[in-house]
């Protein structure tokens, strides 16, 4: 079993090159080539949890934002839809 944690970090900075739109390739593509059965996300918002699982549709999604308003990251771990299933 491969495990990869990735801090994909805040989406709401102004940061220019280092924004999320400018990462987010780069974040997948490691992932990809790293070829983890699970991954543990960090600073995590909605819109990157959707990037996200758009780009990796093998993996399924399992976490909870710290507000249900989505104006909080979250911490999630996606893993691989064809190795492990959630129980509860």
């Amino acid at each position: 079993m491969k495990v990869l944690t990735c801090n994909v970090r805040c989406i709401v900075a102004n940061d220019g090159p280092n924004h999320w739109a400018h990462r987010k390739h780069l974040c997948i593509e490691t992932i990809r080539r790293q070829q983890p059965d699970l991954i543990g996300f960090q600073e995590l918002w909605e819109p990157q949890q959707r990037d996200l699982a758009a780009a990796l549709p093998e993996f399924a999604v399992f976490g909870t934002a710290d507000e249900p308003t989505g104006r909080n990251a979250m911490n999630a771990i996606f893993y691989r839809r064809d190795r492990f299933a959630l129980l509860s």
